[in-house]
């Protein structure tokens, strides 16, 4: 979800960790999808002002600046991405605006990775009303105020979107618009605020004794002790001719 440096004195360590799952997950042809967030963006252009006193394991500002010219820079720009989209559900690390940056996810994607091997990074996509910045649409959820993220939601051809960004601080997943939005960052590293959850998100396909096909979508919270407290479950049918209205 973005961010997986400049919360405290471990960002070598979180980095390696993320290139070896990246690697790993390709070896056995799964993935690992990584998301581009304000604070890898902050690096890229050499911004280290969120840098703990040790720059995160680097050990000096000079080896760290040559890291994100470097092999990890390189790491960033040709893996990470500005958004994913799988099973009716939208990934990205801030929120979505009406503006410059919205169009397909293959085409955010897209531009964001040709700006980044540009250096553009006056790029409109980096604006404060971009997907690695806007906390709009969550702090409008916050208010109660859905209609926007419901347009966008629609544009996307999702049902809710999961971001980052927005500290929760209270340590759960929040939980906005009636599930449209999920904002998951509870400020995990104990250099923030040492909490725990996670978002788990199950899909299975089961054949009825009628012969047709039902997808199960189970999303849940899991707690520190692993806990689970499930926020939505839903059923419809696959088959083309199956009615889903009372599902």
């Amino acid at each position: 979800m973005g961010d997986l440096i400049d919360r405290g004195e471990e960002d070598l360590e979180c980095l390696n960790l993320a290139f070896d799952m990246f690697e790993q997950a390709k070896d056995s042809k799964n993935d690992v999808v990584l998301l581009l967030g304000n604070h890898e963006l902050l690096n890229l252009e050499l911004h280290f002002h969120y840098v703990a006193k040790n720059f995160g394991g680097f050990l000096s500002k000079e080896l760290r600046r040559k890291a994100f010219e470097g092999p990890f820079g390189k790491f960033i720009k040709d893996n990470f991405k500005a958004m994913f989209v799988s099973e009716g559900v939208a990934f990205v690390h801030a929120g979505f605006e009406n503006g410059p940056a919205l169009v397909s996810p293959d085409q955010l994607n897209s531009r964001l990775q040709q700006a980044l091997n540009d250096k553009d990074y006056r790029n409109p996509i980096f604006r404060s009303n971009g997907p690695f910045w806007s906390r709009k649409m969550v702090y409008d959820g916050y208010s109660g105020k859905c209609e926007e993220t419901e347009k966008l939601l629609n544009f996307y051809g999702v049902e809710r979107v999961v971001v980052g960004h927005t500290p929760q601080r209270q340590g759960r997943i929040g939980v906005l618009c009636g599930g449209k939005i999920l904002a998951i960052d509870v400020g995990l590293s104990r250099w923030m605020y040492n909490n725990f959850a996670a978002l788990e998100v199950l899909v299975d396909t089961v054949q009825l004794p009628d012969g047709r096909l039902e997808e199960r979508t189970q999303l849940s919270e899991i707690s520190k002790g692993g806990s689970r407290t499930v926020i939505e479950e839903r059923r419809k049918f696959l088959n083309a001719d199956a009615d889903n209205d009372d599902l």
